[in-house]
């Protein structure tokens, strides 16, 4: 999913940010771009022969 700046002003929105200028949305729209490729990196990344080495369990 490419996140555009019509994207961003509206999660910007939605969200009850302070609104941006086009400017501003200029300086983080590409960061904003790459942490959304690498989240469907991992989000594709095959865990299934992955083994847990640790189990957590909640304190009573």
């Amino acid at each position: 999913m490419a996140v555009t700046k019509e994207t961003l002003k509206r999660m910007i929105d939605e969200m009850g940010l302070i609104p941006l200028s086009d400017e501003e949305l200029d300086i983080i729209l590409p960061e904003v771009q790459k942490m959304t490729e690498s989240g469907q990196k991992l989000a594709e990344t095959d865990l299934s022969s992955s083994r847990v080495s640790h189990v957590f369990r909640a304190s009573p």
